[in-house]
Formats: C-alpha cells, sequence, structure tokens
C-alpha cells in the first residue's frame, strides 16, 4: 500500500500544481475509505488467528487455511487489490 499511496499523492500533488493543503485534501479524500477498509480487514483476521481466547484462536487456525483456499475470498482481494485501486494495475 505504500507505493500506491506514495503514487496516489504524486498524482494529487501534480493535479493540484504541487500546492499542499488542496493536494493533501484530495490526497485523503481519495485514500481514506479503501485504506479503513484494508487496515479494519487485516486488523479482525489478526484479533481471530492471534486471539488470547483458545476457542477462537482455534477455529481462527483450523479454518484459515481453508478461508486462503477460498476462491471467494480470493475473489474479493482481487477486487480490493486491483479493481478497486486508483491505479491501474493488472494481476499477475
Amino acid at each position: 500500500m505504500a507505493i500506491e499511496d506514495a503514487i496516489s499523492l504524486a498524482i494529487c500533488l501534480e493535479k493540484n500544481s504541487f500546492r499542499i493543503e488542496p493536494s493533501f485534501q484530495d490526497y485523503y479524500n481519495q485514500r481514506f475509505d479503501r485504506t479503513k477498509r484494508i487496515v479494519n480487514l487485516a486488523r479482525y483476521l489478526g484479533l481471530i488467528v492471534h486471539s488470547q481466547n483458545p476457542i477462537l484462536a482455534s477455529i481462527g487456525r483450523r479454518f484459515g487455511p481453508f478461508m486462503m483456499k477460498s476462491e471467494r475470498l480470493m475473489k474479493m482481494t482481487e477486487d480490493e487489490y486491483y479493481e478497486k485501486c486508483p491505479i491501474p494495475m493488472k494481476p499477475l
């Protein structure tokens, strides 16, 4: 995400003739929702897998590998990282 952030900021700076305040406001408006979704998803997955609750941790360890192989999860990930990305990208 750091590279995506840097490219997005560069685009905002260029679009706003390198004026700092409007560039950062555009950057914030453009990046906040996407970044929040990705951070929250990672946080919740981490809470399950690294939970102090033995039942929840067991569920995370047992079903985590299956979830990672899930076509639905892979499609959601692909949508988030490629289709919703503000920078044109293609999967490898």
